[in-house]
């Protein structure tokens, strides 16, 4: 609709799709939203959808892999655990262990806990029998567009993300066992016992058990202008800013529908993140480019900052029953990075490219346990130190 009183343009925008995999079945996934102009540079826009992931070919057909593990004196179905005052007898038996063991089954005089290890087979596989992971999606925003002497766009959105049967590998069933104490689970099931109840198997395959969510803001801005005659040559030059800053008001996951769901934003943990190797999770990212363009050169200066964050050890450790932790490293601050860039365009179809990133040599943090790799998190942080480059492109 287009021309009307206080409807300058709205488009709403609907849509569905079907699809049938031969690994995981069937699915829907389907969007509906739009956006609406009441007067030509105010905008509001919004989306509802419903998104899907087929699990891939790894995931459905692995081939098994038998290896030797342990489990300790924290085995569940252990008598000096209390497996029966802890409510574990019908998830021991399920499993395979004869009922007249439970309470029988453990430790022998003389052997301490802490040395106490008994051996079974990890049998490490796809599970044909996944499903498509399912995400609702919201997302809701609004932008305003001044024209002249210059162009300026501000935009807001709001974000919400929910992912449910997310897949992912169970780790250690006895843990995971433990935590969801139900003997029809997945991972109870997976763990197979002889009749006097020590472990024969435990099978870890990816499952639809996990839900994660993501929800927050955005808030971008673009600007551009002439560049004022002092700072034009000849053919004249733009000038411009764009920025984009983040904060996540909700950022974390479960391992299950029944365990807890830790809100990882602001914090960084090992054990967060079920869709990547990352384990830093700042609650608040900004991004800014400052540019300028004239007719045979250009160059640019890039800020990024990124907010400080708490150990989450001791939150995962309280869920686990575990006594607080003695963190070598509590919290990690903040960090600024800047990175500058020329381009000279030296002949017809020869441009030169030079630039140094990491300006202020900033350091990554360090994380001590909580390190996904090189002892911080790649994914987040440079690791390079100061960068210096130069390029020369030659167009034939």
């Amino acid at each position: 609709i287009e021309g009307r009183s206080f409807t300058e343009r709205l488009e709403l925008e609907v849509g569905g799709r079907f699809s049938h995999y031969s690994t995981a079945g069937d699915s829907w996934t389907w969007k509906a939203g739009g956006q609406w102009f009441p007067v030509e540079n105010l905008r509001f826009r919004g989306m509802w959808q419903r998104a899907v992931r087929a699990p891939n070919i790894e995931e459905v057909l692995q081939a098994p892999s038998v290896f030797t593990e342990f489990v300790g004196g924290g085995d569940f179905c252990l008598a000096v655990n209390d497996p029966v005052g802890r409510g574990f007898s019908d998830v021991c038996i399920a499993q395979g262990m004869d009922p007249a063991q439970v309470g029988v089954y453990d430790i022998p005089p003389g052997v301490d806990i802490d040395d106490f290890e008994i051996p079974y087979d990890l049998v490490v596989r796809g599970n044909p029998n996944l499903e498509p992971e399912r995400a609702g999606t919201i997302t809701v925003g609004a932008d305003y567009t001044f024209e002249t002497p210059y162009h300026l766009q501000l935009g807001v959105d709001y974000f919400d993300i929910r992912l449910k049967g997310a897949i992912a590998f169970t780790g250690s069933n006895f843990d995971l066992c433990e935590l969801i104490a139900d003997p029809d689970s997945d991972s109870c099931t997976l763990i197979t016992r002889d009749p006097t109840g020590f472990p024969i198997s435990s099978i870890q395959q990816p499952l639809n058990l996990s839900v994660a969510r993501v929800k927050g803001v955005d808030l971008n801005l673009r600007f551009s202008a002439a560049a004022p005659d002092f700072l034009a040559p000849e053919g004249g030059a733009d000038i411009g800013i764009r920025s984009q800053a983040t904060h996540y008001i909700e950022f974390g996951d479960a391992l299950t529908t029944s365990t807890p769901f830790v809100d990882c934003a602001g914090g960084f943990s090992g054990s967060c993140g079920l869709t990547g190797p990352a384990t830093t999770y700042p609650d608040k990212v900004v991004n800014t480019t400052f540019s300028y363009d004239a007719t045979r050169w250009s160059a640019s200066l890039r800020w990024r900052w990124i907010s400080g964050q708490e150990n989450l050890a001791p939150v995962f450790d309280e869920l686990a029953n575990l006594p607080p932790p003695n963190l070598p490293i509590t919290s990690i601050g903040s960090r600024n990075y800047l990175d500058a860039a020329i381009r000279f365009d030296i002949a017809d179809g020869v441009e030169l490219r030079t630039g140094v990133d990491n300006i202020l040599g900033t350091n990554p943090p360090l994380l001590a346990d909580e390190q996904s790799q090189a002892n911080t998190d790649p994914a987040r942080y440079t690791v390079l130190g100061r960068r210096i480059f130069v390029r020369v492109e030659m167009r034939l």
